[in-house]
């Protein structure tokens, strides 16, 4: 279960308690059963160089550029920052980094830019123009590298046609 998120056996098993009418189909349940778990690397190793800057924690109050970065922030709880600020700051930091990407900011930007420098949206707006761009061209970088591997003639004489 470390490496395949779906345990077959168990999911069935539920699916016919919820149901009792329901019929797997022989062909999709064989297909189901005869996986394995991979035996590749795992996709980015911890002696990588950049995955542990992402892992590192920063000086900084947030985390919310960092995927991998914990949450929870520990120098919140001693910051001199008000109340309010220290509870957005930590709601900032717990927000999923994909969503950042896809240009979806945390709520609590806006109460603290509204409290303390007016209007927030057009700081937002640009905010959120560039993550999603930035996001962009992030996912743009991985599909090139991804379509080079494939392509590469390395990989072309191992795959099977």
């Amino acid at each position: 279960m470390l490496r395949d998120p779906i345990n077959w056996p168990s999911l069935s098993a539920r699916l016919k308690e919820w149901s009792p009418h329901l019929e797997i189909q022989p062909l999709t349940d064989a297909l189901f059963r005869e996986r394995v778990a991979p035996t590749h690397k795992p996709r980015a190793s911890p002696l990588n160089q950049f995955s542990h800057q992402l892992r590192v924690a920063h000086s900084g109050r947030y985390s919310f550029h960092r995927a991998l970065s914990d949450p929870i922030d520990k120098k919140l709880s001693r910051s001199t920052f008000p109340h309010h600020i220290i509870t957005a700051i930590a709601g900032i930091n717990k927000h999923p980094f994909s969503l950042t990407a896809l240009g979806i900011l945390p709520n609590q930007f806006r109460k603290i830019w509204s409290s303390a420098l007016g209007d927030p949206e057009v700081v937002l707006d640009h905010l959120r123009w560039t993550s999603f761009w930035g996001g962009y061209r992030i996912w743009k970088a991985r599909k090139n590298l991804v379509t080079n591997y494939w392509k590469s003639p390395s990989i072309k004489g191992k795959k099977k046609n």
